[in-house]
């Protein structure tokens, strides 16, 4: 198949185990961050209404289980790619932890402004320019943590694409997409609203790889 392994190698109970595990890793990071995001945002905003603080509470949870995922990911793909090559397994792995830690410093900052604005009695001007520090802190970390996950994605694509692990439409497409994420982060840091455009190819390529390691189960063991 054109999407599946080059060389078929019968797979054992453990293997698709492991293959459906990797994939749900790659996937849930999408719902964990883009329901946590919209529970959160709204905190961002200084909007107080019935439940916020519970919405909050709850998205935060969210963002937290996406850094944890995510770094999941790197933890998951480590021992496959250690045998091929050190430097892109660590690399990857270095990735994914920055992806994740970023990604909890623009929750921390959200959260902290949120504190401030329920029990501090703030004059006008300095919650805009503290509620304007926290929204470029939030935009900035988001987009590092994609620019970090764009460029170490990289590597461990190129071992995946020499090594024939999976079919090299995969890295291509994986690839193509994490370098127009890394271009678009630039562009968000810049100041060019490109980001959510040129997020897509790679966010759907991990959606579709996911789904692809949850049903087809390649076998990486004897990789």
């Amino acid at each position: 198949a054109a999407f599946g392994l080059h060389e078929q190698i019968p797979k054992s109970p453990m293997n698709t185990l492991k293959a459906r595990f990797l994939g749900a890793l790659f996937i849930l990071p999408m719902l964990f961050f883009g329901l946590g995001s919209a529970l959160i945002d709204p905190a961002l905003q200084g909007i107080n209404s019935t439940g916020s603080a519970l919405n909050s509470q709850l998205g935060a949870l969210l963002v937290i289980a996406n850094s944890i995922t995510v770094i999941g990911i790197g933890l998951a793909l480590l021992p496959i790619l250690m045998r091929h090559s050190s430097t892109a397994a660590m690399s990857y792995l270095i990735a994914r932890a920055t992806e994740g830690i970023l990604l909890i410093v623009g929750l921390v900052a959200t959260l902290a402004f949120a504190t401030i604005n329920d029990y501090s009695q703030l004059d006008p001007e300095t919650h805009y320019e503290i509620g304007s520090f926290v929204t470029q802190l939030n935009h900035s970390s988001f987009q590092i943590s994609m620019i970090s996950l764009g460029l170490g994605s990289i590597p461990m694509l190129f071992i995946l694409h020499t090594t024939k692990l999976v079919s090299r439409l995969w890295t291509i497409w994986g690839a193509f997409g994490y370098g127009l994420l890394v271009l678009g982060s630039v562009a968000e840091l810049l100041g060019f609203e490109y980001g959510v455009a040129f997020s897509l190819p790679g966010g759907l390529f991990e959606l579709c790889f996911g789904t692809w390691l949850i049903l087809i189960n390649p076998n990486f063991s004897e990789a």
